[in-house]
């Protein structure tokens, strides 16, 4: 496999978990340039049908999950922007949610745009203690 791009983010799980951790899905692609999901132009991606703003299955090749106390927003979460403001970079792709901090987090505020590498991803889930773990799509389907 190829080097590997962050194109979407996904919470699994709209509370904690039996174990008291949010869950998200990270999707990671060789082509950034071609990804797209059905609802990607749509201004308000909350509104949406979860399955039309997915991306399609064919242009990912990874997903990893992440199960962490952190709480982060995800653009399909969000009713400001669109996807495509996402692979504009014009919006992040997933980012902390600080609403309910009292102090800023330290060493680092979780920010991950469309287009960053995996391994930039996953070193600053390290600094935050935070490990992705394989989920089930390795290949895309033919």
């Amino acid at each position: 496999m190829g080097k590997l791009y962050l194109v979407y983010g996904e919470r699994i799980t709209k509370s904690l978990n039996s174990k008291g951790l949010y869950e998200y899905e990270l999707y990671f692609s060789e082509a950034p340039e071609i990804v797209w999901g059905e609802d990607w132009n749509s201004n308000c991606p909350s509104a949406c049908d979860p399955e039309n703003i997915r991306p399609d299955e064919t242009t990912y090749q990874k997903i990893m999950r992440v199960e962490t106390e952190v709480p982060l927003n995800c653009i399909g979460d969000n009713s400001c922007f669109s996807c495509q403001d996402m692979m504009d970079q014009i919006v992040a792709c997933v980012w902390e949610d600080i609403s309910t901090y009292d102090e800023y987090p330290e060493p680092l505020r979780l920010v991950f745009k469309y287009g960053e590498e995996f391994e930039k991803v996953e070193a600053k889930l390290r600094q935050r203690d935070i490990v992705l773990e394989t989920d089930e799509k390795e290949e895309p389907q033919a």
